[in-house]
């Protein structure tokens, strides 16, 4: 994984990220779709959140379903700090928040939904473990949510800035290397797909795109833009979350089960 010093820098940026205008609404097409598969009137639900940063995801989605209990996993020490200072003014009542690596989580329970958003799974020295987690926590009715960072709108982003060797890292190596120096690593669909086929135990349900058309809006126009459309922005990019299978989003968002 990430070295740790790298880490606090990532979590950061991600806890900031949810922040912003495009942040509040990949958070709102993240829990949409979750919402999408939690059946209409269940009863309380239980939440395992890997590389649970400020636990944004988590939170949203008490607002809305009645979320009892919540096992919070970052590697980050000040994120767990933000995370659990932040579930105690939440609606959750029972939640452990671990300071932890992900790939060093044992799980001890299963969970109704099990998260690993924020593409978590691109900061893992091994990507496959993700899948085998996911597996090993989740209940037999429950769903795991993951979420990659894509090559291809990094891609297109390295090409249109002028940044040749970073788009040739990208396409030869799966790798991205942000301004920090930190390196990323990228999968496309064809990829998630090779890495299931691996991890027996576990189906894919649903691969999509998460914000496929304000992700590509320069960052100066995103806060007007969402301004004035905010509703039918949401809209759209639900429709092209729900009807999509294609690498052109933000990140891809895959929704997983035991089998």
């Amino acid at each position: 994984m990430t070295d740790s010093s790298s880490y606090e820098d990532i979590a950061e940026e991600y806890g900031s990220f949810y922040q912003s205008p495009l942040g509040k609404l990949y958070l709102e097409v993240t829990t949409s779709r979750i919402k999408d598969y939690i059946t209409e009137g269940a009863p309380s639900l239980s939440i395992l959140d890997l590389g649970c940063g400020k636990c944004s995801v988590t939170r949203r989605l008490s607002m809305d379903l009645d979320v009892t209990h919540v096992t919070a996993v970052d590697s980050s020490e000040e994120m767990t700090s933000h995370a659990r200072r932040l579930l105690e003014s939440s609606p959750i009542d029972d939640f452990t928040v671990r300071n932890q690596d992900i790939e060093s989580f044992e799980a001890t329970d299963q969970y109704d939904v099990v998260l690993a958003e924020g593409g978590v799974m691109s900061h893992l020295t091994t990507p496959l473990d993700i899948f085998e987690i996911v597996r090993d926590s989740v209940t037999d009715d429950g769903y795991g949510f993951i979420s990659v960072i894509t090559s291809y709108r990094y891609a297109v982003f390295s090409l249109w800035n002028g940044q040749w060797d970073q788009f040739q890292k990208i396409v030869d190596e799966n790798e991205l290397t942000t301004s920090d120096s930190i390196t990323i690593q990228t999968q496309n669909t064809d990829e998630i797909r090779s890495y299931l086929t691996q991890a027996s135990g576990i189906e894919l349900v649903d691969i999509y795109p998460k914000v496929s058309y304000l992700g590509y809006v320069p960052v100066d126009r995103q806060d007007d833009i969402l301004s004035n459309n905010q509703e039918e922005i949401l809209n759209i990019e639900l429709e092209a979350a729900r009807h999509s299978d294609n690498d052109h989003g933000l990140q891809t968002g895959i929704v997983v089960k035991s089998s």
